[in-house]
């Protein structure tokens, strides 16, 4: 008698960056080859990773919060830029090399879907366009269906290789502003 194949596979447990103080219309942090290992700063946030048995892909789904509620009129020039970083041994010396694996510009829709999440409200972008001149990324745009528009974009990147990554966040907003992510290795 045949017995049925159950293929299991991880479901991904969300992480969240929080969220991230950001200077207004800042540019992100440099990314340059350093002999110090990459960490949280104030635009950026070192993600915690796996990838030593798990598969690469990451999946983001970015967010803002400021002072007064954003509209795409006021936070603007919104961007997220994901950083693979590997470490690469000479003579006992670590260098940490970076490549960067996405540069997404992020747009906040006509209606912005909210939650509060720790007392601070959360504000979903639902555009996200990818800069020329990195790899391709899966972009999780909101169907056409939504009326609202207030569904929240989210991407997938190919992270292989690497094994720190960083998102850094940029933006302007008059009502400090701030940016984050809910990430999962999938």
């Amino acid at each position: 008698m045949p017995t049925d194949i159950v293929i299991a596979t991880d479901k991904p447990n969300y992480s969240t960056t929080g969220l991230i103080s950001i200077v207004s219309g800042a540019s992100y942090d440099a990314a340059k080859p350093t002999a110090t290992a990459p960490s949280t700063t104030s635009a950026s946030s070192l993600l915690v990773t796996n990838l030593g048995d798990k598969p690469s892909l990451l999946r983001v789904v970015p967010f803002c919060s400021a002072s007064v509620a954003p509209t795409a009129g006021t936070f603007t020039t919104a961007g997220l830029r994901v950083v693979g970083w590997t470490a690469y041994i000479s003579s006992g010396t670590a260098t940490y090399v970076p490549t960067i694996l996405a540069d997404l510009s992020l747009t906040l829709g006509s209606t912005i879907a909210s939650l509060s999440i720790g007392g601070e409200t959360h504000y979903f972008f639902n555009t996200v366009t990818v800069a020329g001149g990195v790899p391709a990324v899966n972009l999780y745009s909101p169907g056409t269906i939504s009326a609202a528009a207030d569904n929240a974009s989210q991407i997938v990147i190919d992270t292989v290789g690497h094994q720190y990554i960083t998102m850094q966040f940029k933006g302007t907003n008059a009502n400090t502003p701030k940016m984050g992510a809910f990430h999962a290795f999938i």
